[in-house]
């Protein structure tokens, strides 16, 4: 058989599902730390149950990235007044102060992961290409001799080190270049 399966449909023929980590959010942890959320806010146990939104390969990947991936119900305290007025299902992309970025509303009663998944990369390319930006800046003030406007762009990227960890190690290797003791950028005032 010289490396081939026996059985039915050989090598590749089972397709690999990626299960969202959804955890239910209750008050008063409610909001995540860093990062950004997802709210999912499903109309009933059996359409959380029937849903697209519970496999999805972008959102395990971003959950890994500082992404919370929260299940809520229209009851949950704080949560609750982030989809006041809003027929379920909806999801709901909020920064980690709760404040609400975009919403993903259902269509003739269903969310279909798509939305989602279009809604949160959507925010993560333009948080991207800001952070590109801000290097960028950074790196124009340097040479213009503007030390100082440069630390404040780099430890500014340094904030978001839990979405953008590369992006953030580019920061901190030009804050030590610029004298900056890195460990010292997070400390309070």
């Amino acid at each position: 058989m010289g490396g081939m399966r026996g059985g039915g449909g050989g090598m590749g023929s089972e397709e690999q599902v990626y299960q969202v980590p959804w955890k239910v959010v209750r008050p008063p942890n409610a909001l995540p730390d860093g990062g950004l959320a997802v709210y999912w806010f499903p109309s009933s146990v059996v359409e959380f149950q029937k849903s697209s939104l519970r496999n999805s390969r972008t959102l395990s990947l971003y959950a890994s990235q500082c992404v919370a991936m929260g299940i809520a119900d229209s009851q949950s305290g704080d949560i609750q007044k982030m989809a006041d007025g809003e027929k379920l299902p909806v999801a709901v992309l909020a920064k980690a102060d709760g404040t609400v970025i975009g919403k993903a509303q259902n269509k003739d009663g269903y969310l279909k992961v798509e939305q989602v998944e279009k809604l949160l990369e959507g925010e993560m390319k333009q948080r991207e290409e800001t952070i590109k930006q801000q290097m960028k800046d950074a790196k124009e003030k340097v040479k213009g001799g503007d030390k100082e406007g440069a630390i404040t762009l780099y430890r500014s990227v340094m904030e978001q080190r839990c979405l953008f960890p590369g992006k953030a190690k580019d920061a901190s290797k030009e804050l030590k270049k610029l004298g900056v003791e890195v460990g010292l950028v997070f400390d309070p005032p």
